[in-house]
Parts: structure tokens; C-alpha cells; sequence
């Protein structure tokens, strides 16, 4: 008998590409990227503020003596400064800005004291560099940001993003086809007598896909006759990339999807797993490579095969 480890082994084996798809990034979260993501131009796009305060020359704090500095203009973010920063001047810069030209640092406003025109600085050592992310410190034009094969997270969303990508391209999600089997088993909403059951199997499997974002479900019920099953089968191989019947496929004298699978072509890769409930799990794969799982009918089996 087939173990866990091994089913799963075969049916990855058998995994197959359903081709890509163009998504808006807002529905993109949760599908795998299928194409690589590359740095459109360098970033950040200019040498960018850290912090909010005053650029200024470092050259002009050499002396270890307290600075005072003609302020220039002010510069926030969205903006560009229209004034050079030369010796002896400073332009007041917001988080996010770019850094004028001339100035090679910027000083934090909590180390300053603004006074008319001037602006007095209450620390004496400044390193170039200070307070300032570089052009192309996080990413050069054409560098690689994401690769494909890759699950959209949150952060990805981001870069992709910020590289522009209001429409991305993932893999296609299957369309599956579901079967509940057996003549107990009714619709939800139509009224119940007392020997029948409602069917509960097709909502708990697509509770299952609808956690992997696979909406594109269709679930049908299938009384125990071998000509009518093998009519609804038919039917969701030729629509469908994944079929799954619950239901059928164990000893009982109306158990006939297996029978009935074999008669479509669909060839079995395994019959029966060591598990329990869910023993007689069923996998098998079309001539095409389209993959039906057969699970037996009890809803606690369905959800643990599944």
C-alpha cells in the first residue's frame, strides 16, 4: 500500500504548468510571479534624505568648532532644491528629498537651532555621507529584484510596485471540476428525507482550493450509475484541468469510479494510501496530463485526503 510521502511524491511528479495569465497587482498577492522582476532604474532614483534637517558641505565642520550657516531655502520631498550649497550656506531638507547640489551630508534638525537666516549647529563633526541613501544603494538599473517561481508576498507587492507593475503575470490557477457520488446524497437547500444526506464534500473541497486563490470551481452531483458518472466525468475532463470525485472508489457494489475512470482513459497512478480515515484515496492522470483524484465519501476521509 501506497505510504503518505510516496502519494504525495506521485502526484508532485505529475504537477504540470497551466500556462500564464496578466493580473492587476491588487489581485496578485498569493499567485507566483512568472516572469523576473528587473530594477527599471536605479534606486533610490537620486541621492535621497534620511532624515529630516539641514545639507550641508562636511567640509565646513572640519575645525571642530561650533557652526553657524546661511540657510538657502527649504526642501521637501517631491521637490528639488533650486540653490547650489556652497561653503558657509545649508538648505533646510524633509525626509524623502533629494539632496541639493554642492551638499554632501545632511545634519539632523534635532542638532540645530534655526536664528533669522542662519542656522546654528549644535554638534561640530559631520562625515560626508552623513544622513543621505545613495543613488543606487538598494538597486542599479537592470539588476535582478525578484525571481519568477516566486509566491507574491506583501514585500514583493512592493517592489513590484515600485518598479511599476500595475499589471503583473503569474501562473494560471486550474479550473477543477467536482463530483459528489451516490444516490444519498442531495443538494444543499432541496429538502431532506430522512435516508439521504446533504452534500457537504463539495463545499469542504472548495473551502481547499479557494485557500490556494482556485475560485474557477465547478461541483455536480453524480447518482451511483455507471453511464451517468461516466457522462459527468467526460464532460468536466474535457472543461477542466483537475477533477475530483468523492465518493465510490472502495469495495461496495456501487463504488464505480474507479471502473469508470479506467473506461475514460484516465490512468491510475495509485489506489489506496496508509492513511486513515482516507484509505481509498485514488490518483490517476489523463493522456493530456490532467489529474483526477478520487476520495472516498466520508467527509471527515474527504478533508484528510485532501
Amino acid at each position: 500500500m501506497t505510504t503518505v510521502a510516496e502519494a504525495q511524491q506521485f502526484i508532485l511528479a505529475h504537477a504540470r504548468s497551466f500556462g500564464t495569465e496578466s493580473v492587476p497587482l491588487a489581485a496578485a498577492l498569493g499567485r507566483v510571479l512568472a516572469q523576473p522582476v528587473i530594477a527599471d532604474r536605479d534606486y533610490p532614483p537620486f541621492d535621497r534624505a534620511t532624515m529630516d534637517g539641514y545639507a550641508v558641505q562636511s567640509a565646513d565642520f572640519q575645525h571642530n568648532a561650533e557652526v553657524s550657516l546661511r540657510l538657502l531655502e527649504r526642501i521637501h520631498a517631491g521637490d528639488t532644491g533650486t540653490q547650489i550649497v556652497e561653503t558657509g550656506t545649508c538648505s533646510k531638507i524633509m525626509t524623502g528629498a533629494p539632496v541639493p547640489s554642492g551638499a554632501d551630508a545632511v545634519v539632523r534638525v534635532e542638532d540645530t537651532q534655526l536664528e533669522g537666516d542662519q542656522v546654528r549647529f549644535t554638534m561640530t563633526s559631520v562625515r560626508g555621507g552623513q544622513n543621505i541613501a545613495r543613488r543606487g544603494e538598494d538597486a542599479h538599473q537592470n539588476d535582478l529584484l525578484l525571481n519568477d517561481n516566486l509566491l507574491i508576498t506583501p514585500q514583493a507587492a512592493s517592489v513590484l510596485a515600485v518598479t511599476g507593475h500595475a499589471d503583473v503575470v503569474v501562473a494560471r490557477l486550474p479550473t477543477v471540476g467536482i463530483v459528489s457520488t451516490g444516490n444519498e446524497v442531495i443538494p444543499l437547500g432541496a429538502p431532506v428525507l430522512p435516508h439521504q444526506i446533504r452534500d457537504s464534500n463539495a463545499w469542504a473541497l472548495r473551502g481547499f482550493f479557494a485557500t490556494c486563490q482556485i475560485t474557477d470551481v465547478t461541483a455536480t452531483l453524480a447518482a451511483d450509475d455507471k453511464a451517468a458518472l461516466r457522462d459527468t466525468v467526460a464532460g468536466l475532463l474535457e472543461q477542466k484541468d483537475i477533477v475530483v470525485l468523492s465518493g465510490g472508489v472502495s469495495k461496495g457494489d456501487a463504488d464505480y469510479v474507479p471502473e469508470v475512470l479506467q473506461s475514460l482513459g484516465v490512468r491510475q497512478v495509485f489506489h489506496r494510501v496508509r492513511i486513515k480515515p482516507g484509505g481509498p484515496l485514488w490518483f490517476g492522470v489523463t493522456a493530456g496530463g490532467k489529474a483526477v483524484f478520487g476520495l472516498p465519501g466520508n467527509p471527515v476521509s474527504v478533508q484528510v485526503a485532501c
